[in-house]
């Protein structure tokens, strides 16, 4: 099985993910990504990491691709 053929993709099971990664799982552009969170669709990045590096944790962008959550 190839990193493609995994349910969520290249996005490790804990841990953070950076925006290319995340951007990648998802399938989607940089400014469609940016209108969910401004919307806020799409939970905010860990805040540990400021606005300079922004990441997320993988299990809430997993509980989020399910739909277990909304934003956080």
């Amino acid at each position: 099985m190839t990193a493609n053929e995994k349910p969520f993709g290249v996005l490790p099971e804990s841990g953070l993910v950076r925006k290319k990664i995340v951007l990648q799982v998802l399938g989607i552009s940089n400014s469609t990504f940016w209108r969910l969170q401004k919307s806020g669709r799409f939970p905010r990045p860990d805040p540990r990491f400021g606005v300079r590096m922004p990441m997320w944790r993988s299990e809430v962008v997993r509980r989020w691709l399910v739909g277990d959550v909304a934003s956080e």
